[in-house]
C-alpha cells in the first residue's frame, strides 16, 4: 500500500514540478526588458521588411526620403538591424504578449515611444552621413515626417483587444489562469506537502532521495519533450499579424522554448548525478554491512 501511495505522490510531484517550471520561466521571459534583450541576437537583415503588409509602406517612404537627399540606404539597412529598432519591435511584441497573458488592454506602442524612435533614427542617420542638411531640411521637420509616417502605419496594426478576437478563448483563459499568482502559490504549497509525504513514507535508508531525484528527472524529460513539440507547433502555426511582428514573436517563443529545454537538461543531469551518488553510497553501506 505504501509503495502505491508513493508512486501516486511521485506522479503528482512530477506534474507539479513541470507546471511550476514552465510558469516561472514564462513569467521571467515576458518581462519587457528581457524580451528586448532577447531580440538583440536576431538578425533583422533577414526580414523582408519592405514587403511587410503594414511596415512595408512606411520603410519604402523612408527609403525614398533617403534617396531624395542622396543618403545611402545602407544607413537605413544598418539602423533596421540595430538594437534601437530591435528594442522598438520588442516593445510592440511584449505589449502583445503581455496582453495575452494579463488581459489588460494597452496600445501596441505609445505616441511618445514612436517620437523617441523617430528622433533616434534621425540622430543615427545624421551621425552616419557626410553631407550637411542644414538649410535643406530642418532636423525637427524630418523627425516629425518620420514619426507621422510610423504612427499612420502603427494605427493600421490590430489593437491588443482585436488580437484577442483572433485567438480561441479556451486556451487564452487557460494561459491567464495558470500564470496567475494564486496558482503559483497553490502549486508551491502542494509541492512542499507532497515532498514531505514522500520523505515521511520513504524515510528508511534515505529512499526518499532516489524518489525525489527520479521525479525531478522525469519532469526534466517531460519539459524537454514539450520544448521540442512546442517548436514544431510554432513552425507550423499561422497568426494574422504583420509578417514582421509574427516573425519576431515566433523568435521570442522559440527562444523561450530553448530556455525551457536548457533548464530541462540541467534537471536531468542533476537528477542522474544524485541517483548515481545514492546508488554508490547505498552499495558501499550494503557492502560494509555484509563484511560485519
Amino acid at each position: 500500500m505504501k509503495k502505491i501511495v508513493t508512486i501516486l505522490l511521485c506522479i503528482l510531484l512530477i506534474i507539479q514540478i513541470s507546471s511550476l517550471c514552465v510558469i516561472f520561466k514564462v513569467d521571467s521571459f515576458i518581462n519587457k526588458d528581457n524580451m528586448k534583450s532577447q531580440l538583440d541576437t536576431v538578425d533583422f537583415s533577414k526580414i523582408d521588411i519592405n514587403n511587410d503588409p503594414y511596415f512595408g509602406d512606411y520603410f519604402t517612404d523612408i527609403y525614398d526620403l533617403f534617396e531624395t537627399f542622396n543618403i545611402s540606404t545602407n544607413i537605413l539597412d544598418n539602423f533596421i538591424n540595430s538594437n534601437i529598432t530591435k528594442h522598438f519591435v520588442g516593445e510592440v511584441s511584449s505589449n502583445i504578449i503581455q496582453y495575452i497573458i494579463d488581459g489588460n488592454d494597452r496600445p501596441i506602442v505609445t505616441d511618445n515611444y514612436i517620437d523617441e524612435f523617430s528622433t533616434e533614427l534621425v540622430d543615427y542617420t545624421l551621425k552616419q552621413i557626410t553631407i550637411n542638411i542644414d538649410g535643406i531640411l530642418d532636423k525637427k521637420v524630418l523627425t516629425e515626417v518620420i514619426a507621422t509616417e510610423l504612427k499612420a502605419n502603427i494605427s493600421e496594426l490590430p489593437t491588443t483587444s482585436q488580437i484577442e478576437n483572433k485567438i480561441d478563448d479556451r486556451p487564452l483563459s487557460i494561459i491567464r489562469i495558470i500564470t496567475s499568482d494564486s496558482i503559483k502559490t497553490i502549486i508551491i504549497i502542494s509541492i512542499i506537502i507532497v515532498t514531505a509525504l514522500i520523505i515521511f513514507l520513504n524515510i528508511k535508508q534515505f529512499k526518499w532521495i532516489s524518489k525525489l531525484a527520479i521525479s525531478v528527472m522525469i519532469s526534466g524529460i517531460i519539459l524537454w519533450l514539450v520544448s521540442i513539440i512546442g517548436q514544431n507547433i510554432i513552425d507550423n502555426i499561422n497568426i494574422d499579424l504583420t509578417s514582421t511582428i509574427y516573425l519576431i514573436v515566433t523568435q521570442l517563443i522559440n527562444s523561450l522554448l530553448m530556455q525551457i529545454k536548457s533548464m530541462a537538461t540541467i534537471m536531468i543531469i542533476i537528477s542522474v548525478v544524485v541517483i548515481s551518488i545514492y546508488i554508490i553510497v547505498k552499495n558501499i553501506i550494503k557492502g560494509a554491512n555484509n563484511d560485519i
